[in-house]
């Protein structure tokens, strides 16, 4: 047998004693995707690894020097649970242990799906639907159901964070987040008996509900302070990011820059710094922010 045991108190440790090399060895090659003068070539999560390489050859050695180090360990990688996501390549062909790794136009990385196209309403409103149905008998059914602030509570409590799981480090366009507004009004105005008519700011004031996309802005402007707190790699990226790239860019970085002038919030190159809020403040001041937004919206 090999592996570790599954949620043993060592099984951490152990897996990080054996990863560990293959990232370092990864890192001692340098074959990986270029962000100005920051090389990367892989992101790892637990024990979920991506790859990153900007050309086939440069995949095919990383390839290569995750298979020698895992041979040194007496491991075998499973090519048939490995997949490849390749873009502006003709026909590439990528193998591990002799083995061809299948190449998808969809594949999945810490819950995301990463696709060349761009995120499609509709399968987050099937996701999201599918939550509240199975809620049903709890009793999120407007007429004769449970209280409507309850309702919302176990909306923003269950389906919310299933059916939105990443949108704050994706692209989403005005035209579909439109969509999942319209999908979340026609929701709420069901949990309190509202015709589908009423105002639609109504179905939030009545609850006291927050707006999916103000939900989103205070997640992706959390994940801003995180980045920061961490000075990791993200953080070098998004400092360099935020120097080079123009206002109309569609880097992560920009895009939360805009959310925070959009909110009256200092802008990213303030909350980079390291002499500013810790996350606590930072928490406060944004809470403060979107809350007068609001209001004056």
């Amino acid at each position: 047998e090999q592996g570790v045991a599954q949620g043993a108190h060592n099984s951490p440790p152990q897996y990080l004693v054996h990863n560990n090399s293959n990232l370092h060895a990864l890192d001692a090659h340098s074959n990986g995707y270029n962000i100005g003068h920051i090389n990367i070539t892989n992101i790892t999560c637990a024990d979920d690894e991506l790859l990153v390489s900007s050309d086939h050859q440069d995949a095919q050695t990383q390839l290569n020097i995750i298979a020698s180090e895992c041979s040194l360990d007496r491991n075998i990688i499973n090519a048939s649970k490995t997949e490849a996501k390749v873009l502006n390549i003709k026909d590439p062909e990528l193998i591990i242990n002799s083995k061809i790794v299948p190449i998808n136009q969809e594949t999945k990385h810490l819950g995301l799906e990463l696709s060349s196209s761009s995120i499609s309403a509709e399968k987050i409103i099937i996701k999201s639907r599918k939550t509240i149905y199975s809620l049903m008998g709890t009793g999120i059914h407007g007429k004769n159901g449970i209280n409507p602030i309850v309702s919302r509570k176990i909306w923003e409590r269950y389906n919310i964070p299933r059916s939105t799981h990443g949108l704050e480090v994706q692209i989403l366009s005005e035209t579909e987040m439109k969509k999942l507004l319209v999908h979340e009004q026609e929701f709420l105005k069901m949990f309190q008996s509202l015709p589908k008519f009423a105002a639609n700011i109504l179905s939030y004031i009545l609850v006291g509900g927050t707006p999916l996309k103000t939900v989103i802005h205070k997640r992706m402007l959390s994940l801003l302070m995180n980045v920061r707190r961490k000075d990791c790699l993200e953080a070098d990226i998004g400092r360099r990011q935020l120097a080079m790239k123009a206002s109309s860019s569609q880097s992560w970085f920009i895009r939360v820059n805009k959310v925070a002038n959009y909110y009256g919030l200092p802008n990213c190159y303030t909350v980079m710094d390291k002499t500013a809020w810790d996350k606590k403040q930072w928490k406060a001041i944004v809470r403060a922010a979107i809350t007068d937004k609001l209001e004056i919206s």
